[in-house]
């Protein structure tokens, strides 16, 4: 994958950089004010006059010096911008994919929410797409876990890049992992209701909560595919903003919807609250 291999020196300036937030125009700045400090210290310590030779050669070494450590911060700069440039192209791909995944499986769900209504109606109802319900979405649901994995997998050889979004990342996958322990449950619940009901749920209160679990279930994977968006974007506008000069704004859901900027800055619950 381009962008992921780089020299010991390289890796070291991305740490500082990521971790510190220094840039080459800063530095620059930086060692610019310090020279200048220094030559007005050395003139007037040395007595020496604006045309002392001296102070000339000093001059000319101090400017080429600040000119190539200028010139080595824009390179590496530069490398950090084109590395995190590549290693967005590398996982933005997966991220959507794996963001299609949930919003279909929520849709599935969500759909099959509402058919249940048809279960009287033999011109609508299809028994055996019912007896087939759950093998269908256990598929799908180990389909849509595989992406995630895999979307996991590419983040940590690519996370140095993007270490200050490590938070989120953090709460993403806890948020799958109490979806999966809230779709675990839900399934074993589905498999023994389809097995006990071939033809379809037998009493209309029996649908009405098996309505309400499908569409528990689908609006959280829903939500699922907002978080991934929110972080694909996150690093869009990091690895693109620099180029282009310009970053997209955060989503503005409606409440109770919240973005994962906001789901990762709340306090982490004791296990077992909701």
């Amino acid at each position: 994958m381009p962008g992921e291999q780089s020299s010991s020196t390289d890796i070291s300036y991305l740490k500082k950089v990521l971790r510190h937030g220094k840039t080459p125009t800063g530095k620059s700045l930086i060692a610019c004010s310090v020279f200048v400090g220094i030559l007005f210290i050395l003139k007037f310590a040395l007595r020496l006059s604006l045309n002392d030779p001296l102070l000339s050669i000093l001059g000319l070494t101090g400017g080429w010096m600040v000119a190539f450590l200028t010139s080595r911060w824009s390179g590496q700069a530069a490398l950090l911008e084109q590395s995190r440039l590549s290693a967005y192209e590398g996982l933005s791909e997966t991220i959507s994919e794996s963001k299609l995944k949930y919003s279909a499986m929520g849709q599935r769900l969500k759909n099959i929410a509402s058919q249940l209504d048809w279960r009287n109606n033999p011109m609508l109802w299809v028994v055996v797409r019912w007896q087939n319900a759950p093998e269908a979405l256990r598929q799908e649901w180990e389909d849509t876990e595989k992406l995630f994995m895999r979307f996991l997998t590419q983040w940590e050889r690519r996370s140095l890049l993007f270490a200050e979004n490590e938070p989120l990342r953090r709460a993403l996958y806890d948020e799958h992992m109490r979806v999966a322990d809230e779709w675990g449950a839900f399934w074993s619940d589905f498999i023994g209701t389809v097995h006990n009901n071939p033809q379809g749920p037998r009493s209309d209160e029996a649908a009405q909560q098996l309505e309400s679990q499908l569409n528990t279930i689908g609006d959280r994977l829903f939500d699922l595919s907002t978080y991934l968006h929110d972080f694909g974007l996150c690093l869009q506008n990091q690895a693109m903003g620099p180029w282009v000069g310009d970053v997209l704004p955060d989503r503005a859901p409606m409440p109770p919807h919240k973005t994962l900027q906001q789901l990762a800055a709340e306090p982490i619950k004791p296990e077992g609250q909701s």
